[in-house]
């Protein structure tokens, strides 16, 4: 029996068609036929509450949006010679660009994808946010942002630039599917491996990563309390224990140190850091405090995502 959609009969029906007897349709024909005799129907509300959210996002009071089509096209250029890994005379045009329209969203989305196809994700998020700060409803720029996120791990940042994928992204289309997908995909594996939700691992992320921040300033006290409220959001990472070890350690708390190291390495026998900064603080005397610069890990949880690609 084909499974074809039955308006086109060429792309796989997935979705039942109220006016069609709930016989299968694809969601190209789908968004083609969509009208007032759908409503009722689940795709056709996700459709006017996504076309409703569009127009409201581009009334005049909440932004204006420069569009220059010979700037759209040298940047054209630019992803042309990415494409073909000529990354060098990518980045010239992009300069060149840049020198004379630094706040134009297509420029700064250019140099985003530059810098991802070549591994340098920190660079390439702070253009892809800099492009949709400019350009609040840049879907391509929101989509790579997540995909730059989770190139680096950074499982919270990913899974909202996500939800902001599919807040514009029309339903059915490949970003909508994509991220609802990948969200999917993460919680599912969350729940499996770890037993926590995915807010709960948000919510950690978020401690996680504002005691890290203390934890730089050199605010050992205060850092270790944000490590203790992510520990509560998720127990089953070493990486909290451990960053509060070397807190406690630059504090002179030589056993408490060693305890949170020993939980680090009790969750992941061969997690790195925990052993290293173990050895050293095991070397200090009791109240000495630890001078020297000791292993820490910036990202909250390197789950297993799989791999991702920056479109173009």
């Amino acid at each position: 029996m084909s499974n074809k959609c039955v308006i086109c009969n060429k792309i796989k029906g997935k979705r039942g068609c109220k006016i069609h007897n709930g016989q299968l349709i694809c969601p190209r024909c789908c968004g083609d036929i969509r009208g007032s005799r759908c409503e009722g129907c689940q795709y056709y509300q996700a459709a006017i509450q996504y076309q409703a959210a569009k127009e409201k996002a581009q009334e005049p009071s909440k932004f204006i949006i420069e569009f220059n089509e010979e700037i759209d096209a040298a940047v054209n250029q630019a992803m042309a010679a990415i494409e073909k890994r000529n990354f060098s005379k990518a980045q010239e045009i992009l300069d060149n660009l840049m020198q004379d329209h630094p706040r134009y969203h297509m420029v700064l989305y250019g140099l985003g994808v530059l810098y991802a196809m070549q591994g340098e994700y920190a660079k390439a998020i702070g253009y892809f946010k800099d492009a949709v700060s400019v350009f609040p409803i840049f879907l391509e720029a929101y989509y790579n942002l997540a995909v730059a996120y989770k190139s680096i791990f950074d499982v919270a940042n990913m899974v909202r630039s996500f939800r902001k994928v599919i807040e514009l992204a029309q339903p059915g289309s490949k970003y909508y599917d994509n991220a609802q997908s990948m969200i999917k995909g993460i919680e599912e594996l969350m729940r499996e491996n770890d037993g926590v939700g995915l807010e709960a691992f948000i919510n950690g992320q978020d401690q996680f990563d504002q005691a890290f921040n203390l934890m730089e300033k050199g605010d050992w006290k205060g850092a270790i309390k944000g490590f203790e409220r992510a520990i509560r959001w998720h127990p089953t990472l070493p990486q909290p224990y451990s960053n509060m070890g070397i807190c406690y350690a630059k504090l002179g708390k030589k056993q408490a140190a060693l305890a949170a190291f020993n939980k680090a390495i009790e969750i992941d026998p061969k997690y790195e850091p925990a052993i290293l900064n173990k050895k050293a603080t095991e070397q200090l005397e009791d109240g000495q405090c630890l001078s020297a610069d000791m292993k820490t890990t910036r990202y909250y949880g390197q789950v297993a995502l799989g791999k991702g690609s920056i479109t173009r």
